[in-house]
Order: C-alpha cells, then structure tokens, then sequence
C-alpha cells in the first residue's frame, strides 16, 4: 500500500505519479491523457491538493477497484483549478473521492461539484461551522433523535461572537458591520441552495425570544438561559447534512446516517469550532428521552 505521508509537493507528486492517480481515479485516468506533465510543469498546486486530500480521505478504499465518473471529474478540474481556500479544497477533495464507485458510472458527485462551485468561502465555512456543531450537539442523543423524523427539533444558538472567531481567517474585517454582512450573505446563500431551511435567525436574544416550535402537540419555547446575546440558529436540511457526509468522503450516505456514531468524521481543515453551543428549545431533549422510555 502506498503510504499517503509520501504524497508531499502540494499534491504534485500524485500528479505526477502514473500509479497513484490511476488508484485514485481508475480508467477515468485516461481522460487527462498527456495533461498530467503539463499540470505538473505549471505547477497547478489547487488540483494537486484536491487530489491528495481525496487520497486521504478514502484511507484504505483506495486500495479496492474503483474509478470516478468522467463528468465529475471535469467539474472538479475546470473549478478547483481557481480554487485557493483550503477548506473549499476539502469540499471539493470529498466530491471526488465520494465519487469514486467499483464502475465509475455513478455521475451524482456532479450535482455536488456544481454545488460547491456555487458557494462562496464564506457560505462553504459557515456550512461547515453549522454542521459540525450540529452533529457535536445531537450525536450524544442519537439513540432518540432521528434526523430523518426530528429534524424539525435539531436547531442550535450560536453565539455571534464564537461563529466570527471560527470565520476569522477569511473575514473581510474587523468592522461588526462587515461581519454581519458575510453572516446575512452566508445564510441567505445557504438558504438559496436549500443546504439550510427557511427557518433560521439571527439578531438579538429579542428576536429568539417568542420563537416556539409544536411536536406531538406539544409547544416548546426559546430558552431564555442560553438567549446571552446577539446569536444565530438555522434548521438543517437533509442536502446540507448529505452535503456535510460528502465532504467527509461518504457520498454514498443519506441524511439518515448523520448521527451515526460509526462514523468517523474527522475534522476538515483548521476551524476553530466554539464549545459554547446550545439546544435553543428548553426540554427538547427530556421530550424525547421520555417518548422513547
């Protein structure tokens, strides 16, 4: 087996290697014919990232037969070529190497390498920041919280002040105003996309405070403990956690299985993720817990 820690050059050594890129993409291999040593020459180091990062995150998959479909491949090649953000790498990395199936004739990862094409860095991080906080909150409960019936029940309030921290590294300032902007513009993108529902807030504890949600006819209320101060909740979607598992090489997965404890999901990229999130509905858990008792 090839070890992955020898994949060093920003990927131009999987490039560069006839075998490593035939193990990663199969036939579809041929397609790039006499390209590979005009990429190695230009140095295309995006792509030659894209490819490693797909590399690790099929582990030893990569070992077992298998091929990407041709057409995923092109979108890929034709947009991650531009693509200098590491974390946008890291979705577009999970396309490809989701999309690596025995025969190469899955063509879905295309829908996919089109829908990270259409984010920007900032709704591709926040998609991130959202998901992987969400799955840290629930993942504790999942014996009783099913994404598939619950989703409804599956929202969170994030402090304003931890979601800037873990947008730092590409904010467009220090200016509060510019900062609620990238917010307005990374949910409001999110939304279009349909990676979160139409159902999500951010403002002041005021604006949290008549929010209330009825499951099983029973009414349930913003907590009033957690309303600290200026915050932001969404409602997943069952694309944005699809989204979500893609990214972390398990493409061939539904929403169904975001809260599988088997999975591991290792981080992607360096986010500095808060700890101080919260179930926004008061007694959301306990409903549960007890329905299943």
């Amino acid at each position: 087996m090839v070890d992955p820690n020898a994949l060093v050059g920003g990927g131009l050594a999987l490039l560069a290697s006839r075998d490593l890129l035939t193990k990663l993409l199969g036939p579809t291999a041929d397609y790039m014919g006499g390209e590979i040593k005009g990429v190695v020459e230009k140095c295309n180091v995006n792509i030659g990232d894209i490819f490693v990062k797909a590399y690790h995150k099929l582990g030893g998959r990569v070992e077992q037969p298998g091929a990407v479909n041709p057409r995923v491949l092109k979108n890929i090649i034709e947009d991650g070529k531009f693509c200098e953000d590491e974390l946008s790498k890291e979705y577009f990395a999970g396309v490809l190497a989701s999309s690596r199936t025995k025969d190469g004739k899955d063509d879905r990862g295309v829908t996919n390498a089109k829908l990270v094409s259409n984010l920007s860095s900032y709704q591709i991080r926040t998609h991130y920041i959202f998901y992987t906080l969400l799955r840290r909150k629930f993942l504790p409960y999942g014996s009783v919280i099913f994404p598939g019936t619950h989703r409804g029940a599956m929202i969170i309030y994030i402090p304003s002040k931890a979601y800037f921290t873990a947008m730092e590294p590409i904010l467009l300032g220090s200016e509060y105003s510019e900062n609620i902007n990238v917010l307005a513009h990374s949910m409001n993108g999110l939304r279009r996309n349909d990676l979160i529902e139409d159902k999500y807030t951010y403002g002041s504890p005021q604006h949290f405070a008549n929010q209330r949600i009825t499951l099983e006819l029973q009414c349930f209320i913003a907590d009033e403990k957690v309303l600290c101060e200026y915050g932001i909740s969404f409602q997943p979607t069952p694309s944005g956690m699809e989204l979500y598992l893609c990214v972390h090489g398990f493409g061939d997965l539904n929403h169904f299985n975001f809260l599988d404890a088997d999975l591991n999901l290792n981080p992607v990229g360096e986010v500095r993720l808060p700890n101080n999130v919260e179930l926004l509905y008061r007694d959301i858990l306990k409903h549960f817990e007890e329905a299943k008792g």
